[in-house]
């Protein structure tokens, strides 16, 4: 299991004990935690890490350059605390692009899997004679693509329905 699948079934079974319940044929987790902002989803899991194993991670790291052993510890309450400071993640918010009025909003965890998804369909579609390298940059660039136009609540005026450019791509990723 991918580690957003391991999260997604960990964060169910907080919010939902007995996930194995049905409502709207649906399981219950994919409700409420597919909904989660990937910054929501992160916050979640340092608290639940804070609970369980208490606000000091400690652990001896190897550098991979030099292969010294060094002393590594982080506190969970100056992680959150610098989630909690930052501003950025609105909910929804309207930006300003070359000559678009876009609102948009953050990633939510169901946009990762739905473009995991799309780029595994894509990439089994591209033509054998494709170089890998070739392949990899256009799913690359089909990934972000796919996330930012998930993410765009509206357009004044609308996009344009082939591939954004970019340059133009940056811009509005900076905003999300």
């Amino acid at each position: 299991l991918s580690s957003l699948s391991r999260i997604k079934i960990l964060l169910s079974k907080v919010i939902y004990p007995d996930s194995n319940s049905v409502i709207n044929n649906k399981k219950n987790y994919t409700i409420i935690v597919n909904k989660l902002t990937i910054g929501d989803m992160q916050i979640l899991v340092l608290h639940l890490r804070k609970l369980i194993f208490g606000d000091s991670s400690q652990s001896i790291v190897e550098c991979p350059i030099c292969n010294m052993h060094m002393d590594l510890n982080v506190s969970t309450f100056e992680l959150l605390d610098k989630f909690l400071l930052f501003d950025k993640a609105k909910y929804e918010q309207e930006v300003k692009i070359d000559n678009y009025v876009l609102k948009i909003r953050p990633l939510i965890i169901n946009d990762i899997e739905t473009c995991t998804n799309y780029n595994a369909n894509q990439s089994s579609t591209l033509s054998p004679s494709a170089s890998l390298e070739s392949t990899q940059e256009n799913n690359k660039n089909n990934y972000i693509e796919q996330l930012i136009r998930q993410c765009i609540i509206q357009s004044n005026p609308d996009l344009p329905s082939n591939s954004l450019d970019n340059e133009f791509l940056e811009k509005i990723n900076k905003e999300i």
